[in-house]
């Protein structure tokens, strides 16, 4: 699920396709995925206009330093948007524990 498909056009596609295949949701495919893995994501609001990450400096922060867009969607403690992040440490123990990848990263 690693893409830059917008959430609406993932939907799209599961519409159009829906009679030759089921598609789970975005969501529903993402936690499958961590569960199959062992991998949990970690999801991090962001700035509606992706100017920032409310991590650091900035996790306490309710408006984008730079364009001044509202981090959550009105009155609501719900972020406008958010990307999943996977640490460091699951994502080189999956390189290593590819054969193929294992073969390539020790070329």
């Amino acid at each position: 699920m690693v893409s830059n498909m917008p959430r609406a056009a993932f939907n799209q596609m599961r519409y159009a396709f829906s009679h030759k295949l089921e598609i789970s949701s975005h969501y529903v495919i993402t936690h499958r995925l961590a569960v199959l893995s062992g991998v949990v994501p970690i999801w991090i609001d962001c700035c509606r206009n992706s100017c920032i990450a409310y991590t650091g400096d900035y996790k306490d922060d309710e408006r984008c330093p730079v364009c001044s867009e509202d981090r959550f969607k009105g009155n609501t403690q719900q972020p406008r948007r958010t990307f999943c992040y996977i640490p460091l440490i699951p994502r080189l123990q999956n390189f290593f524990a590819n054969p193929k990848s294992l073969k390539e990263l020790l070329y």
